[in-house]
């Protein structure tokens, strides 16, 4: 590999590592305060379950669909794409309590029910890691799931501060475009060898 190409490869890993943190912060965060805000607003347990059922649908579908044509689009617009579609799914749900809304926001699959998320963004973004030289791509997986966990907990956890300072839970779901816009950032800056 060539010098160049070297340091594109290693600074495209360093950045989904950081775009994988960012994500699996939000998605942990996501996961304790969507289903409280849903049951804040007065939905059932069959609505809020509803809702994650939308959510698993939309990332099985959405996994299918860059499954098929991903490759066709290129990797880095897809994931640009899905990057935004988190903050537009989280800001769906910052601002509304309207079922169709949510499912609708649901359906894209960019959203989560727990941190470590397996859907359509988790399937761009190894298959980006499998680029990387084979010595060092066993370490990089690793530090990937590492990161996932560590930073899912820690979104979780900051989850609890809407409770201890009593701020409305709903709201806290704007961490979701502010930090998916700079996720989308940090994506737009990898090379076009991904």
């Amino acid at each position: 590999m060539e010098p160049g190409a070297a340091r594109d490869t290693e600074r495209d890993l360093r950045t989904i590592l950081n775009i994988q943190a960012i994500r699996a912060f939000l998605y942990g965060l996501g996961s304790v305060l969507i289903g409280l805000t849903l049951a804040d607003g007065g939905f059932t347990d069959a609505e809020v379950g509803f809702v994650f059922t939308a959510m698993l649908v939309g990332m099985a579908l959405s996994s299918i669909v860059i499954g098929t044509i991903g490759e066709r689009i290129g990797r880095r617009r897809a994931y640009l794409i899905l990057l935004l579609l988190v903050g537009l799914a989280g800001t769906v749900f910052a601002l509304t309590l309207s079922m169709p809304a949510l499912i609708g926001a649901s359906l894209t699959g960019a959203l989560s029910t727990d941190p470590n998320e397996s859907g359509p963004i988790t399937s761009l973004e190894q298959a980006m890691i499998g680029e990387a030289p084979s010595g060092t791509r066993l370490a990089v997986f690793g530090r990937y799931n590492a990161i996932a966990y560590v930073a899912g907990a820690v979104g979780a956890l900051t989850a609890s501060l809407s409770g201890l300072l009593d701020l409305d839970e709903q709201r806290f779901l704007f961490a979701y475009p502010v930090l998916a816009v700079v996720a989308a950032a940090l994506a737009k800056r990898m090379s076009p060898a991904v």
